[in-house]
Parts: structure tokens; sequence; C-alpha cells
């Protein structure tokens, strides 16, 4: 469970670091106040993407395949309360392929929900008290310290979100406080944990990658408010073609219990991206967890 949680956090490490950008009167402060009311909220529903184009290519023809995974979060901060369910879309047809609430006891510990689609079940587990603050709304952001994770701030553009008006803010991340987060949030830096050689050069390779991402942030005009955040991971897809499609043809072949695949397919990525959007701050709407869950199993 969390590692779980980890890996969603690595994901919303990505975005939120970009989290408050202004333009106008001065970016600064409207990154301060952003950032401010993402730490003091005391609820908020969020949805984080990571998007992709998977191309395969065999005799001359490419097909693209645009293919997402989007995780829909709303947090409530006292007693800790959350709920993300995780969804799948290729094509623009989205499946839901994991669901979780977390809860808080009057003790400080909590208990984890999880639906398991294909399976049909629903787990539950016990979660110790000093993992729940990492259930909080604001333990998305790697600094409390916004000023600190930007550099090279330009308004680019104006935009609509859903109907509320938007300054587009371009910025450069402080790569060094984003990465040293990351890895700390990841577990890299527990006790005990022994990197080999071939790990400790994927971690520098993509590390140097960082330096180059760039990353767009929505904040509305009128008020305060994050709307969304991005960020273009394409300069990553030059490592992860070095690394996944072997991986991801041998998978092909064990899954459908295949002997071999033309030479000449090839697949690739391309388009990566993160994104983060907020909705609801302090107004998140209230849920429920399932009767089913409730009842379901201890493990």
């Amino acid at each position: 469970m969390k590692r779980i949680k980890r890996a969603t956090i690595l994901l919303i490490a990505c975005f939120v670091l970009i989290g408050a950008m202004g333009c106008s009167q001065s970016i600064e402060k409207r990154i301060t106040s952003a950032y401010q009311q993402i730490n003091e909220a005391d609820s908020l529903e969020a949805t984080l993407a990571l998007g992709l184009t998977l191309t395969v290519t065999s005799e001359g023809t490419k097909v693209p395949i645009p293919a997402q995974v989007a995780v829909d979060i709303t947090v409530f901060q006292d007693p800790i309360e959350a709920k993300y369910v995780a969804s799948a879309s290729v094509f623009g047809m989205s499946q839901t392929i994991s669901e979780m609430y977390v809860q808080q006891l009057e003790d400080g510990s909590g208990l984890s929900y999880v639906y398991e689609p294909i399976e049909g079940t629903w787990t539950r587990a016990i979660i110790a008290k000093e993992e729940m603050t990492g259930y909080q709304s604001n333990t998305y952001l790697p600094s409390q310290d916004a000023l600190a994770l930007f550099q090279s701030l330009e308004v680019v553009e104006t935009d609509v979100i859903d109907g509320v008006k938007a300054d587009v803010v371009e910025c450069k991340l402080n790569v060094d406080l984003i990465w040293d987060w990351i890895m700390e949030e990841a577990g890299m830096e527990e006790d005990g944990v022994v990197l080999d050689e071939d790990t400790k050069t994927m971690l520098e390779d993509i590390r140097t990658v960082f330096e180059s991402i760039s990353c767009q942030v929505w904040i509305a005009q009128k008020t305060p408010d994050i709307l969304k955040i991005k960020l273009d991971l394409s300069a990553l897809t030059d490592l992860i073609n070095d690394a996944l499609p072997d991986a991801l043809m041998q998978s092909l072949l064990d899954e459908y219990d295949m002997e071999d695949i033309p030479s000449d397919v090839e697949v690739y990525f391309s388009d990566l991206y993160l994104e983060l959007k907020f909705d609801n701050i302090n107004q998140a709407q209230p849920f429920e967890i399932p009767q089913e869950a409730l009842g379901s199993g201890l493990i």
C-alpha cells in the first residue's frame, strides 16, 4: 500500500513542483498565495494524468495510439479521508483499473480499502499513524516555500479552463530541490536501500533530463487558484524508448503465447506529459465508502 502511495506521490510531485505561478501584478506574490491556499486547504479535488502516444510501425505503416492513465483524487484534511479512482484510456475509451479509499481512525491510524476490478474484490489494510500524514492534501507539495521551486517565470498567454480565465506561465524547475524530494518520497534515501550501478546510472540520466523539462501552469486571473499544471516530459522519451520497447514486446509475446513478432514491427513512445488539475479547493464533494469495502477482509 505504501508503494502505491509513493508511486502516486512521485507522479504528483512532478506537477505540484510547478504549482503556483502568476502574472500581472507580482508573479511571486501569486505563487505564494496559490501555494498557501493548497497548504491550508481543508479539502480539495484533483486529477492527475500521465499521457503518451504509443506508435507501432510495420511494413511502412505507422499506427499512433494515444493513451492516458489518470487518478481522480478527493481529500479531506481533518479527519483525513481520501478517495482515489485510477483509470486507463486508449483512443479516448476509459476503464477503471483501481479504486482506493483512506479513512482515519480516532487513534490517528487509518484504514485503506482497495478495489481490484479484475478480481471484483475489496481488501482492507491498516495504515500506521505515522503514515497517515502522507495522505493529506499538503503532502502534494515538495516544499512549503513556492518561490524556492521556480526559475525564469514568464507569462506566455491567456486561456480558459472550465469557464475560468487563466494566465499561462512557463517556468524552469529547481531541479536540485525537486529531485531530493522525489528521491525521499520514493524511499530511495531510506536506511538499507542499496542501488545497483545500473539503477544509479538510470537515475542520473533521468535527473539530467529533468534540466530540460518544460513546465506550464494555468493560474486564475481573479483568484489565487491553480487550475492546471502540465509538464512536457518529451525529453524523457529517448530514455524510455531505449529501455521499454523490448520489454513491452516480450510482454506481448508472453501474454498471447506467441513465439515471435515480425522483425519489422517497432514500438516507440512520444508526446509524454504529466498534468494535474485542481478543483473545488475547500469545497470538495463528500463521498461515502462502499458498504462492501467496509466489510472486506483485513490483510
